[in-house]
């Protein structure tokens, strides 16, 4: 597709969706860094980035501190859930992953506070942090979880709560009592799934021979 034929489609797709989710096998060409221009600067709904849309991100520095801007604004402001490995939080914040593993919790609070964001940090322990709010360290999941689309397969999980928690205002409501956000609540609740699967996947197949449809298959059981 060109990015006339996008242009035409895009924003018919923001406006009807519950949130959206760009990164996996997306690409970095001109049409992809289009569409993340496009929704990060007009769509209102939650947005969920991961794997390529984090590349554009990391390097388009006018695009990242546009977004910035946005964010410290009430009336601009959307609900944002990066998801990152450490290599793609490293290029995002620009700092060596060696010192983001000495200071993790420092520069992940500091990222939150500054894009007013949830941020999931995939790593051996994944942790999820809001807006400088106390974090979530999952215990779940084992190294099944490292295998090639599964990262993907999280980023739709998360989709999918977001998607569902965002239309449930009594589900909000309660959340926001608590003091935590339904966006929060979505990611640390679906990486703690996606690790359980993981563990049940793994005792069906041995590791070496796990996929990420092997994950997937798995979410029926435990939910």
């Amino acid at each position: 597709e060109t990015i006339q034929d996008i242009k035409e489609k895009l924003q018919d797709q923001m406006e009807w969706c519950d949130c959206i989710t760009m990164g996996p096998v997306m690409g970095k060409d001109d049409i992809a860094e289009y569409i993340v221009n496009k929704v990060l600067n007009q769509c209102k709904k939650p947005v969920i980035l991961d794997a390529d849309a984090l590349s554009i991100l990391a390097v388009n520095t006018e695009l990242f501190h546009k977004l910035e801007t946005l964010q410290e604004d009430e009336n601009t402001r959307k609900t944002l859930i990066f998801t990152p490995h450490l290599k793609e939080f490293s290029n995002l914040i620009h700092s060596e992953i060696e010192v983001i593993k000495k200071e993790r919790l420092e520069r992940c609070d500091e990222f939150t506070k500054k894009m007013y964001a949830v941020l999931l940090l995939k790593d051996i322990l994944t942790l999820c942090q809001s807006q400088g709010k106390p974090y979530y360290l999952n215990l779940s999941g084992n190294d099944v979880l490292a295998k090639a689309g599964s990262g993907d397969v999280l980023t739709g999980l998360i989709a999918s709560f977001v998607a569902q928690y965002s239309k449930k205002e009594h589900i909000k409501e309660e959340l926001e009592a608590c003091k935590m956000d339904f966006a929060f609540y979505a990611s640390c609740m679906a990486v703690y799934l996606h690790g359980s699967a993981g563990e049940m996947a793994s005792r069906e197949r041995n590791h070496s021979y796990c996929l990420a449809s092997d994950i997937i298959n798995q979410y029926y059981n435990i939910m």
